[in-house]
């Protein structure tokens, strides 16, 4: 049997509610030559048995009972593992719209020079609740980013070619902001680019302090890391302040409840009425057939 053109990675971690909805989306794209690697990283719940009732032979599910190594050790096991000739990524609770796989491909295919490709998405909350959309950044300098913004292509609806993936490792020390590492790493040697369509629903129900200030941490580390490395002054100082004010910004709103203003750089409202029905669309399709793969996961 010929490998799939596609390995989707997915590590989860105690995303029995929602994962049945995520491999759903997988399940019904438009492109079928993949495979999907759902690799647990130590749940505490049903989130392996939920992915194993699909009885799908493109769906593995890799349960190996070493605990919760964390993300970025999950997807190099993952990049281990993967048999495709790109490689995607996918969260347990999210969604990637039917013809996510299809035009990500599409691209790569006629774009040789390019290495990694994401696209824009919805921003949603509990039950498909819309917020708002964040369009990627299309070429390779914006994702890139400068002194004040920083490194950015929306980490789940990554899509690349294996060989760049087998090269760049993901950083395993890192918990937070290990995408925004890795472009920041790998981009004098890489071309990234953004489609302009929105091909994914990226769920965001709480912002948690803790998780942001974090992120906002190991990215100000990295940055400044680089930079120094560089000898590149201006932006050790300029991105090292910038990511400084926004720490506080986002602490600030955070323990304020205020948290309309840390989703603000991230969910833009939709122009028009196209996005919104057909991410209403999508979403009804999906939860329409959860309810039958839970109720199926839990008879086993």
């Amino acid at each position: 049997m010929r490998p799939p053109l596609i390995s989707i990675l997915m590590p989860v971690r105690n995303c029995a509610a929602t994962i049945a909805l995520a491999v759903r989306s997988i399940v019904a794209q438009t492109c079928e030559e993949w495979e999907l690697l759902v690799i647990d990283d130590g749940s505490s719940e049903e989130t392996a048995r939920t992915a194993a009732s699909f009885h799908d032979q493109r769906i593995r599910v890799i349960a190996d009972g070493s605990g919760n190594l964390g993300l970025a050790a999950r997807l190099n096991q993952g990049i281990a593992l993967a048999e495709g000739k790109y490689f995607a990524r996918m969260d347990g609770d999210d969604v990637s719209f039917p013809r996510r796989l299809e035009r990500e491909v599409e691209y790569l295919e006629r774009h040789p020079g390019v290495d990694l490709v994401g696209c824009g998405m919805v921003i949603f909350r509990d039950k498909g609740r819309m917020v708002g959309v964040q369009r990627a950044r299309r070429s390779h300098a914006e994702i890139c980013g400068n002194s004040l913004r920083s490194c950015l292509l929306p980490h789940a609806t990554w899509m690349g070619r294996a060989a760049w993936f087998q090269k760049h490792k993901y950083r395993a020390g890192l918990h937070r902001a290990e995408d925004r590492e890795l472009l920041l790493r790998s981009r004098d040697v890489s071309c990234f680019a953004g489609l302009p369509e929105i091909l994914y629903g990226y769920r965001v129900d709480r912002v948690s302090l803790v998780k942001n200030a974090r992120a906002r941490l190991e990215y100000l580390a990295a940055v400044t890391g680089d930079a120094r490395a560089r000898g590149d002054w201006t932006r050790y100082f300029t991105a090292g302040a910038a990511e400084i004010a926004k720490l506080s910004i986002d602490s600030i709103a955070l323990a304020t409840h205020t948290e309309r203003w840390v989703l603000r750089h991230r969910a833009a409202p939709a122009e028009g009425q196209e996005v919104a029905e057909k991410w209403s669309a999508i979403w009804q399709s999906l939860s329409a057939r959860q309810e039958e793969v839970l109720a199926c996961a839990s008879s086993m």
